[in-house]
């Protein structure tokens, strides 16, 4: 019988030891891994910073088709993302009319540069010139698609021209075409300039 009780008591001694030893290796083996709020902060931090960059493009010709410019570019290898701090946007266009000028106090650049948002204060700009009026777009928030001159919102816009103000709720502008689709709730105003005799 002492033998059996001597038997059974290695076994289960023989069977803690084995089950301390696993419990061991395991907890050393979890120690050694990046936990997973380490590997998501990673993640969050930016992996290349810029400062006070120009990004120009140009066509086969070599003249200036776009234009980026911005004091500071975050750059976060997740999603390929990148901030941009009050971005301006410069489209040149081909017909000699005046470039269209994009601003926004904020930008977020993804897809390698194919999508662009912008937020606050978002401004489409083309000054006056031989063959075009003072067009002036704003919104809250847009995003623009530089392989398509395309840019679309679908919050408050507000177009002004010297002799007229439409408002309306979003739109997709066409830039290359010059053509502006607004969405719903359009109003507008139109002063034709008086004629001085």
């Amino acid at each position: 019988m002492n033998i059996l009780m001597d038997s059974a008591k290695k076994y289960i001694f023989m069977v803690l030891l084995l089950l301390g030893v696993t419990y061991t290796g395991w907890l050393l083996f979890k120690s050694n891994e990046p936990s997973a709020k380490v590997a998501k902060g990673e993640q969050l931090r930016p992996d290349l910073f810029m400062k006070r960059v120009t990004s120009i493009e140009t066509d086969e010709n070599g003249q200036v088709i776009k234009r980026l410019t911005t004091p500071s570019v975050l750059h976060y290898q997740k999603d390929d993302k990148a901030d941009l701090e009050t971005p301006v946007y410069i489209i040149y266009q081909s017909d000699k009319k005046q470039p269209w000028i994009i601003t926004a106090l904020q930008g977020t650049s993804l897809q390698h540069g194919k999508k662009i948002i912008l937020n606050q204060q978002v401004n489409i700009h083309e000054k006056k010139g031989t063959n075009n009026d003072d067009v002036l777009i704003a919104t809250s928030s847009l995003t623009y698609y530089p392989n398509e001159q395309l840019a679309t919102t679908d919050q408050h816009v507000t177009i002004q021209k010297p002799d007229l103000l439409v408002t309306a709720i979003g739109m997709n502008a066409y830039l290359a075409q010059k053509k502006i689709d607004l969405l719903s709730n359009t109003r507008g105003v139109y002063a034709p300039e008086k004629a001085t005799s």
